[in-house]
């Protein structure tokens, strides 16, 4: 009884360290793809980060400044280690710290990434421009959160082109010569001030209209004369 006891007890023992072995190398596999995917991870942030389309920039948990790609050091006017020493709050103008606060909390916390969205920086030389930015959460290896990247584009020049379109769109609204936009189908999308003015229609009820609604005489002649 002792030695069936005793051979129990060992088979018992090799068992323990045939698991403990089986378990160290899944752990070990684990752990080597986990690093293997971390290179991949790493190889693709840095070529993203490189880019020279857009800024990256990264931070860490209290926001200070870790990581910023020569596009945005040239956008800011700040190389590498002058931006080490600020957070982004120090080139965000006052007004926007509530507003993206509130998307930090609301979205980037929330799930992981926020909706492209738009605020201002400010350059070292204090002049003040817009950007479109989307944020997303960085982890650590057990998942906790570890600081904020995000990519940035200047859009001064399209905030250019839409003021130029916006005082254009004005001046058409507003012009004195009626204005009447149809398209192949003869169905109205747009109409001006004077054009509404004179048949007696809002601009919600002409664009619901066809152009013969308003000119049954309007004939493919005259329609082609309007092209």
């Amino acid at each position: 009884d002792g030695l069936a006891q005793l051979g129990d007890a060992v088979n018992k023992l090799l068992e323990c360290l045939r698991m403990e072995n089986t378990g160290r190398r899944q752990a070990e596999t684990a752990l080597e793809k986990t690093k293997a995917q971390y290179r991949i991870n790493e190889s693709r942030y840095r070529q993203i980060f490189d880019s020279k389309t857009d800024a990256f920039a990264g931070t860490d948990t209290t926001g200070r400044i870790i990581e910023a790609n020569e596009t945005l050091q040239n956008m800011l006017g700040y190389d590498l280690e002058e931006f080490r020493q600020l957070t982004y709050h120090d080139i965000t103008p006052e007004k926007w710290h509530s507003f993206e606060a509130k998307i930090i909390a609301e979205e980037v916390m929330v799930n992981g990434y926020s909706r492209i969205y738009e605020k201002e920086y400010r350059r070292k030389d204090g002049t003040v421009f817009p950007v479109e930015m989307r944020t997303f959460m960085m982890y650590d290896s057990e998942g906790n959160p570890a600081g904020l990247w995000a990519t940035i584009r200047d859009i001064t020049e399209r905030k250019r082109i839409e003021e130029k379109l916006l005082l254009n769109q004005f001046s058409i609204d507003n012009a004195v010569i009626e204005v009447v936009v149809f398209d192949e189908d003869s169905n109205i999308i747009y109409a001006n001030n004077a054009f509404c003015m004179e048949i007696g229609y809002t601009r919600e009820e002409v664009c619901r209209m066809n152009i013969y609604d308003i000119d049954p005489t309007f004939t493919p002649e005259k329609k082609k004369a309007h092209r």
